[in-house]
Formats: C-alpha cells, sequence, structure tokens
C-alpha cells in the first residue's frame, strides 16, 4: 500500500501536533506492527484514502452506520460480536435492519445490471450474494487465524517467561465466556 518516492524524490517532511493520547495509539500500533510510528501514520493516512477511493459516499456511510452499530451493541454487552452468540445475533439483526432501512432506487432488469464473471444469468443475486459473503468470510478467518496463533504465540511467551520467574498460573473461567466454550481445555 506504501507508495515509496520514485528514485530522485525525495519525501517530504510534514510537522503535525498531536494530541498526547492519539500519539500514544500511534506509537502502539507502530511497535506491534513493528515498524517506524512514521510509517504507521504513512500507512494509516494511505489506507484512509484508498478507502475513500473505493467507495461512494452511500457506501462509506452504511460502513460507518455498521462500525457505529456494533460498537454500541458490544458496548451493551461487554462482549464483542465475535466472543458470544447472543452478541453475534444483535450484530447480525442490527446489520440486517441497517440494509432493510437504507433507500435503494427501483431495481433495474437484469439486462441492466453488469453481469458478475464466474456467475450465470440464471444465478439469482442472493445465491450471488451468499457465495461472495462465503468468499470474503473464508479470507478473513484466515486472517483472524493468523491474528489468533500470533496472540497465542505472545501469551506463550509471556506465560513461559512468567513460569521462568516462579510466578504460578490458575486460570479461571472468564465471566464473558460463552456456555459453549466451558468445556474447551484452558491449559496455554
Amino acid at each position: 500500500m506504501s507508495t515509496p518516492a520514485t528514485s530522485g524524490e525525495k519525501q517530504k517532511q510534514l510537522p503535525i501536533a498531536l494530541p498526547p493520547g492519539l500519539r500514544q495509539q500511534l506509537e502502539a500500533a507502530a511497535a506491534e506492527a513493528g515498524h517506524s510510528l512514521a510509517q504507521e501514520v504513512r500507512l494509516r493516512l494511505e489506507r484512509t484514502f484508498a478507502e475513500e477511493a473505493s467507495a461512494d459516499c452511500t457506501t462509506r456511510a452504511m460502513l460507518s452506520a455498521v462500525r457505529s452499530l456494533i460498537r454500541s451493541i458490544e458496548g451493551l454487552a461487554g462482549s464483542a460480536w465475535h466472543q458470544h452468540p447472543d452478541v453475534h445475533r444483535a450484530v447480525t439483526e442490527g446489520v440486517k435492519l441497517c440494509f432493510d432501512l437504507a433507500p435503494v432506487p427501483a431495481l433495474p432488469s437484469r439486462k441492466e445490471v453488469k453481469p458478475l464473471s464466474g456467475f450465470s444469468a440464471a444465478d439469482d443475486w442472493s445465491t450471488i450474494g451468499r457465495t461472495i459473503a462465503r468468499q470474503e468470510v473464508s479470507n478473513l478467518q484466515c486472517d483472524w487465524m493468523r491474528t489468533v496463533d500470533a496472540a497465542r504465540a505472545r501469551w506463550e511467551d509471556y506465560v513461559d517467561a512468567a513460569r521462568a520467574r516462579g510466578e504460578d498460573f490458575k486460570f479461571a473461567e472468564s465471566p464473558r465466556t460463552p456456555k459453549s466454550d466451558s468445556t474447551r481445555d484452558k491449559s496455554p
């Protein structure tokens, strides 16, 4: 995503004042990603411009509404949408309603809509949507697994270091853990 300066072209510095809290967030994100503060700021700016360029204002507004909805439900529940089945259900219903309430112009005929590669004219739009959603979720699951694996490795390093210092760990059931997860092995 980063656009390096072309040969002979020098990057220009931009002095910018940041509130302490924002700077701390950026520093933490840069440290976690393993790059400099300047690179973190650059990547985040590039990402916002790319997001703006890739979606029209109605789509951006919908994505913002969905983000806000998720934050609100998670705040009320005290749990992330992907950590508890009831919270997941509430977010799913909220997102469905957001789309149901969104203004949609009169539907054009099938011939007026650009044909999608890999689909036949016989495929209905619901099937197309479900198929693409499955592909996207599959891609997300790969990202989630990489994140989980990295977190597990950091946790194991932390536990190993603590045990080396003679600390003892007792694992307790989290109050936010869904009942269906209570039988999982809690050992690190």
